[in-house]
């Protein structure tokens, strides 16, 4: 009888939080906002981060795959999460589950490993500055990223299969919103003891390993600090790695609190929303706290948004020539806009040079322009303003 019912388990059941029946759509639409922002935010560092050459440093480097992990990582939960708020079907496929914990495995241990990496370069930076160039080179940079993204594959290649070949006798419902090892141990109906030794040791080898290693870390850039004779030389070095020491808190103090635990201490409720904190929200987190608290970043980010377009540029786009321009009004020639004017228009929104830009892009009548009233400007004119005026917005 236990191997028929073990041969009918083809698939699971994802509760998630479906006793809020009546909020699934207000949870939809929240947990799809954070969706939305980890990805646009994560991708906007990437890009800044990649494109400005002020950010091609080894730290910076290593946040852009940071980002990428946090990319992955809620990509593989929260698309999920948000069919199942909407569906009355919350069935998974047992390849489905097992891809769906395979991949949360390899994201979040390469982020752990990355995090880590992180600190190693924060102590190379203030422990050995003049020698960080040397040991902190393009190649070493490289090695240590690489290892950080294939330290998830053999651990969740195990972790994975052992689950996967155990006994599933039924029931199916998995009490969480996504596939983890804690609640499928729930539903093995053999003796699950090597297994749980085996978590026990892999959870030591994932979390405590590189938590130990950012802890040597510290406590050498703690021990520098010290040693500084200037006040300055303290906030400088602490400012350096807050915004680090914020992310890790966030991501190992929420792991370690769904991993480390006594088997019935928390509640089925407790749990998901501990680990909502560490799949969800730290990835959205991530990216605004290295943002917010970097001038490097934002500084950027303005430079990108706030890039000059020249003249040729624009009239090239505007398929224009000064040839067909048309008289000015009143009898008078219109201003002559070279490439150093129209790039200086730009910025600063010159009169005599938006005069020009009126006159060629066909606002709605001279008299119009000329008199200070709003005609409706074109979608290239209003591009300008928001190009030049968002980044003044922003970073004020």
């Amino acid at each position: 009888m236990r191997e028929a019912n073990q041969s009918l388990v083809t698939d699971f059941i994802l509760l998630g939080f479906s006793n809020l029946h009546e909020f699934q759509i207000i949870l939809f639409m929240i947990f799809l906002v954070v969706y939305l922002i980890t990805l646009i935010e994560s991708s906007l560092l990437v890009l800044v981060s990649t494109v400005d050459p002020a950010l091609q440093t080894p730290m910076y480097f290593f946040l852009r795959n940071l980002s990428l992990m946090d990319i992955g990582y809620t990509t593989v939960i929260i698309p999920k999460m948000l069919t199942n708020f909407l569906s009355k079907d919350k069935s998974i496929s047992f390849g489905g589950c097992a891809a769906q914990m395979y991949f949360a495995f390899f994201f979040g241990l390469s982020e752990c490993w990355i995090l880590t990496t992180m600190a190693y370069d924060r102590q190379a930076a203030i422990c050995d500055p003049l020698c960080y160039s040397l040991i902190m080179n393009q190649r070493f940079c490289l090695q240590l990223a690489l290892a950080s993204w294939l330290t998830g594959i053999p651990v969740a290649t195990i972790q994975t299969t052992m689950m996967f070949t155990l006994p599933f006798c039924g029931p199916n419902v998995i009490s969480h919103f996504v596939c983890y090892s804690p609640p499928l141990l729930d539903l093995v109906c053999t003796d699950i003891f090597a297994l749980e030794v085996y978590s026990i040791t892999g959870s030591v080898i994932i979390l405590i390993l590189p938590f130990g290693v950012i802890i040597v870390s510290y406590v050498r850039i703690l021990v520098t600090i010290l040693k500084m004779s200037s006040a300055e030389g303290h906030c400088k070095a602490f400012s350096t790695c807050l915004s680090h020491l914020i992310m890790v808190s966030l991501f190992f103090g929420a792991v370690g609190s769904t991993y480390f635990q006594v088997k019935a201490s928390y509640s089925p409720e407790i749990k998901k929303v501990l680990s909502l904190s560490y799949s969800v929200f730290t990835p959205m987190l991530n990216p605004l706290i290295y943002s917010l608290r970097n001038q490097e970043v934002k500084s950027a980010l303005k430079r990108i948004l706030g890039r000059r377009i020249s003249s040729q540029d624009l009239r090239v786009f505007l398929g224009l020539s000064t040839a067909h321009s048309p008289a000015s009004p009143k009898g008078q020639s219109p201003p002559v806009c070279t490439r150093h004017s129209m790039d200086q228009s730009i910025l600063s929104l010159d009169s005599s040079c938006l005069w020009s830009i009126c006159i060629e892009h066909h606002f709605t009548s001279f008299n119009a322009c000329n008199q200070g009233s709003t005609p409706a400007a074109s979608p290239l004119v209003l591009e300008i303003f928001v190009r030049i005026q968002i980044p003044n917005l922003f970073f004020f």
